[in-house]
C-alpha cells in the first residue's frame, strides 16, 4: 500500500530536526526533502536520521532555472544539478524533480532546447547513481518564473524525445488538478508518474500559489488518486501545502488533517484493489 509522506516545504519554517520528529509523531512514512533544510542539517546528519526513524526520502528539491530565469548561466544551473543529483545519491533519495525554467525572453523553442540539453546530461549522471528525475508541470497561473512547462501533455512530450528510462513525471494535484483534459491524459501518462504530490485549492492559481487543506477545494483529489492507482501508479502521496488560506492554522493541524485525509484515500485504494484485483 503507498506511502504517505510529507513535503518539508509544508512545514517551511520548521527545521529538519523539527520536520523528522512530526512526521513520526503524525505517522507519515518519509519526507519529500528540500534543499536548503538538508543543507543547512547537513547531508549525512540528514541521511542519518532519516535512518533512525525509518523513514523515507520520497523526493528532493529540486533542480532547474536551465533557461536563465533564476538569473543563473546555463552552466552554473547545470553544476548545481549535477550536485543536487549527488545529493539526492547520498541521501538515498531514489528521485529528483525538475522544473525547466521560465522562458526569459527566449523562444519557445530555444528554451525547450535549453531544457531538453540540460536534462539529457542530468539523466544520464543520474542514471549512473541509480537516481530517477520527476518533471514537474505546474500550472500557467502561477509559475511563468519557474516552468514553461505547463500541462501533462507537455511534460510526456519532453519525456518521449528525451527517451531515457529514468526520466518521469511528478503530477502535483494543485497544479493539474484544475485542467479540464486530466482525466483524459491520466490512463496515457500513468506510466510515467514517479510521485503524487497532493495540493488542494478552492480556485485555480492565479499569482502566489494559495492551497487549502485536503478535501476542502475544487480537486477532484479522490477519482485523481483512483485512478491513478488503478492505471498502476503505486508509489507514495506526498503532502505538498502552503498558501494564504493556510496561515491561520498551525502546522500540527494541517498534518494531523492531511493524514487523516490521506488515510481516507488509502482506504478507497483498498476498498478499489479488493473489487478489482490488479494481476
Amino acid at each position: 500500500m503507498f506511502k504517505l509522506s510529507l513535503n518539508q516545504v509544508t512545514t517551511y519554517r520548521w527545521s529538519l530536526e523539527d520536520d523528522v520528529a512530526a512526521a513520526v509523531a503524525y505517522g507519515y512514512g518519509g519526507l519529500g526533502l528540500w534543499r536548503a533544510k538538508v543543507s543547512d542539517f547537513g547531508v549525512e546528519a540528514t541521511a542519518d536520521a532519516m535512518l533512525e526513524h525509518g523513514l523515507a526520502a520520497t523526493s528532493l528539491s529540486w533542480v532547474g532555472g536551465f533557461t536563465g530565469s533564476e538569473g543563473a548561466t546555463f552552466r552554473e544551473t547545470l553544476c548545481d544539478g549535477f550536485e543536487t543529483v549527488q545529493m539526492a545519491s547520498e541521501l538515498r533519495c531514489p528521485l529528483v524533480l525538475a522544473v525547466s525554467g521560465g522562458r526569459n525572453n527566449h523562444t519557445r523553442r530555444h528554451s525547450r532546447n535549453l531544457f531538453m540539453s540540460a536534462m539529457r546530461e542530468l539523466a544520464e549522471a543520474a542514471a549512473a547513481v541509480n537516481v530517477s528525475l520527476a518533471i514537474e508541470p505546474m500550472h500557467a497561473g502561477c509559475s511563468h518564473e519557474g516552468t514553461f512547462i505547463h500541462s501533462l501533455a507537455e511534460a510526456a512530450d519532453v519525456i518521449s524525445e528525451l527517451g531515457a528510462s529514468n526520466v518521469g513525471i511528478a503530477l502535483d494535484t494543485y497544479h493539474v488538478g484544475h485542467d479540464p483534459q486530466l482525466f483524459d491524459w491520466l490512463p496515457v501518462i500513468a506510466p510515467l508518474v514517479r510521485l503524487v504530490q497532493l495540493g488542494d485549492g478552492r480556485k485555480p492559481p492565479l499569482g502566489e500559489a494559495n492551497r487549502c487543506l485536503l478535501g476542502h477545494g475544487r480537486v477532484p483529489l479522490t477519482r485523481i488518486i483512483s485512478e491513478l492507482f488503478e492505471a498502476g501508479y503505486d508509489g507514495p502521496l506526498e503532502v505538498e501545502l502552503l498558501g494564504e488560506d493556510l496561515t491561520e492554522l498551525g502546522y500540527a493541524e494541517v498534518l494531523e488533517e492531511s493524514r487523516r485525509y490521506g488515510q481516507r484515500l488509502q482506504r478507497i485504494v483498498s476498498r478499489s484493489r479488493a473489487i478489482d484485483p490488479q494481476p
